[in-house]
């Protein structure tokens, strides 16, 4: 496979993603895709449903910061599960995804 190929956009602004391409990324038929703009261009890249979880995550860690009533002891061990979840994110990303 090689890593670039060039493609002609539609009439309706559309391009063809390389069938190569989505099975070396496991893209099928109406997943969702990133499409971000860079420096040097358009990076399309396949939309994990674990990246929705992250900005909770974040959330989460400042909630538990803010916490007046929790003891110092009660927020470590509430950081070190959210810590613990995110690790799990992780694996789960890397079994089903890569």
């Amino acid at each position: 496979m090689e890593n670039s190929i060039v493609k002609r956009i539609d009439d309706l602004g559309r391009i063809t993603v390389p069938r190569e391409f989505r099975m070396k990324f496991s893209i099928h038929e109406y997943d969702p895709i990133v499409m971000k703009l860079t420096e040097n261009g358009i990076l399309i890249k396949p939309y994990r449903k674990t990246e929705g979880l992250k900005p909770y995550l974040h959330t989460l860690r400042g909630a538990i910061s803010e916490l007046e009533w929790l003891t110092e002891k009660d927020k470590e061990r509430l950081l070190e599960i959210e810590a613990a979840f995110e690790t799990e994110i992780k694996t789960f990303e890397e079994n089903h995804y890569e």
